[in-house]
């Protein structure tokens, strides 16, 4: 709708007047130059930018037992294995301090493949290290999928 007003605009067949909306022009003579263009002025006044109540609001009710957050793909803490996945964690800090200090780019971590095809055996498959790309995020998984 806003192309086609612009280019009634462009063509002289409509003015825009600022506050007050596009109005019909007389019937241009065909040696009638178009109007010019003229850009509706905006009045830009300084704001300050806030998370609003209602996000605020949102972001502290995903905290409470009784809300299910649909919109994310976390899963809660009492069905993970906190204890042994720190545990984990610690072991991986203590003997290799640098990993997980940088991304990796695909397809991802020799050893971290490496286990995955020895874990594949325990799905009833025999998969070798380069079946596995591992990514950083989603996006980037996403990337590589549809890219050609």
């Amino acid at each position: 709708m806003l192309a086609a007003y612009l280019s009634l605009e462009k063509d002289g067949f409509v003015e825009a007047r600022p506050k007050s909306g596009h109005f019909v022009r007389r019937k241009p003579d065909r040696y009638d130059a178009p109007a010019p263009f003229r850009r509706a002025r905006l009045k830009v006044v300084p704001a300050r930018v806030s998370v609003s109540t209602g996000v605020a609001a949102l972001m502290y009710s995903l905290r409470e037992k009784s809300v299910l957050p649909l919109g994310s793909a976390v899963l809660a803490p009492e069905l993970l294995p906190i204890r042994a996945l720190n545990r984990t964690l610690a072991t991986i800090a203590r003997e290799t301090p640098a990993q997980g200090a940088g991304y990796e780019p695909p397809p991802g971590p020799a050893s971290l493949r490496h286990q995955l095809a020895r874990r594949s055996l325990t799905w009833g498959l025999a998969l070798d290290d380069d079946a596995f790309i591992t990514t950083v995020g989603a996006t980037e998984a996403m990337h590589l999928c549809f890219r050609r």
